[in-house]
């Protein structure tokens, strides 16, 4: 009887710790993002890659495929060797709807990379090399250090490690490394006194030029309306 009771027991305890695990490996688990609507997609760039023998890490240079795309280059870290790899890149106008907004921070701009289940459950860790232009950060007043990668993971916006790698006249290029592939966001935080006076900077400038012209020339007009009094008061002498 005490041995039939042990042998229920033990039958319930490994039925729980199965659904447990099972229920953990789902949630962890990673599914492709929905295809985002053509009507916010600026760029759609479709990459794939084969080779010869299986690989571990498959580095793209995404600019051979499309140099106007954010994203400038991936390395993906698999779990196990692969012989392909191919995933899509979107370029967006805007969120997507199932995408929060990001905590504390605000947007530049986001994309999302699109891949078969096969490839996101064999990613260990991603590389993302991408490009602002410089253009857009000095027009919204932004400062650099404060630029991160975010990604969506089970239902929020996290951070990820971000650091500015190069430059050139036109862009600034940051690296993150993720553990997926996703929904992303490029963030920034808003500096208070930057985000009100930023804009008004120039305008500021352009007044103090324009009254000190105006300084300039008034002086110039008494200096000549003092000596033709002069050179007429003697010419009555």
């Amino acid at each position: 009887m005490k041995a039939r009771k042990f042998s229920v027991r033990t039958v319930t305890v490994l039925v729980v710790l199965l659904v447990f695990v099972s229920a953990t490996n789902t949630a962890l688990a990673q599914y492709p993002p929905p295809t985002p609507p053509a009507s916010i997609i600026i760029r759609e760039t479709p990459i794939m890659v084969s080779y010869t023998e299986p690989q571990r890490a498959i580095t793209i240079d995404i600019t051979q495929f499309d140099p106007e795309q954010v994203v400038k280059k991936i390395t993906l870290t698999l779990k196990e060797p692969a012989f392909t790899a191919s995933f899509t890149i979107y370029l967006l106008a805007e969120k997507p709807r199932e995408v929060p907004d990001p905590k504390d921070r605000v947007a530049l701009f986001y994309f999302t990379i699109r891949a078969h289940e096969a490839l996101l459950e064999n990613v260990d860790s991603v590389k993302i090399t991408f490009a602002i232009e410089k253009a857009l950060l000095e027009e919204r007043g932004v400062d650099e250090k404060t630029i991160t990668l975010d990604w969506l993971l089970e239902g929020a916006l996290q951070e990820l490690p971000t650091k500015k790698v190069d430059e050139d006249e036109r862009f600034l290029f940051f690296e993150a490394e993720s553990s997926g592939l996703s929904h992303f966001a490029v963030t920034y935080i808003v500096t208070p006194f930057l985000w009100y006076i930023t804009p008004f900077l120039w305008w500021i400038g352009v007044i103090i030029v324009i009254v000190a012209a105006a300084i300039i020339m008034a002086e110039i007009w008494i200096n000549r309306s003092l000596r033709k009094t002069y050179v007429t008061s003697l010419k009555i002498i």
